[in-house]
């Protein structure tokens, strides 16, 4: 909804909107906030805001309390009885429009969401799958370090036998040598 919008609909100025827009910002949407836009635009929650102020500032609450009101969470249900004088069951077609484009964006966004949420799950089985597959190519390289482990002790002990093979084959052939000698 639009500052115009809201003024007429709240039965005040639409410098009031704003005098309350900027002395209440912190409990507003950065959108009906923007003073640098063209146009400050109001969502529900911040029409909800902006009425609860004009139900306090009408009933003669000061600014201080109106803020001790609001940063403890109070908000009016609804803009019944808010407005002055005019008939708040005939919404503007500006406020009509504006709650179509809400629902759409609110329909958007959960359908954006469960896509997010279904590529959230297959992201977490991916890295689950990648997880198991690194402890696989882990446990089959260790398999196979120990295999070569194995093999090189193996054909250690059978260097070493041969080489004590060669070395008696090398005493027979000195004492072979010796005994020739003698003869």
């Amino acid at each position: 909804m639009k500052t115009p919008d809201l003024a007429r609909y709240l039965g005040v100025s639409s410098n009031t909107i704003r005098n309350w827009t900027n002395e209440f910002k912190d409990y507003l949407s950065n959108a009906a906030t923007n003073v640098n836009a063209r146009q400050r635009i109001y969502n529900d929650r911040d029409v909800l805001v902006i009425g609860t102020i004009a139900q306090l500032s009408g009933a003669g609450s000061t600014y201080s309390e109106v803020h001790s009101k609001l940063s403890n969470g109070y908000r009016i249900e609804s803009l019944e009885n808010v407005a002055g004088g005019i008939d708040t069951r005939v919404i503007p077609a500006a406020a009509v429009e504006q709650m179509i484009d809400a629902t759409e964006v609110r329909l958007e966004l959960e359908r954006v969401s469960a896509e997010r949420d279904k590529l959230l799950d297959m992201v977490q089985g991916l890295q689950t799958q990648l997880q198991e597959e690194q402890e696989r190519f882990k446990a089959e390289l260790e398999a196979a370090r120990n295999e070569k482990t194995e093999e090189l002790t193996k054909r250690q002990e059978q260097v070493e036998t041969l080489l004590e093979r060669v070395g008696r084959a090398e005493a027979q052939v000195e004492l072979l040598k010796e005994l020739l000698k003698k003869d």
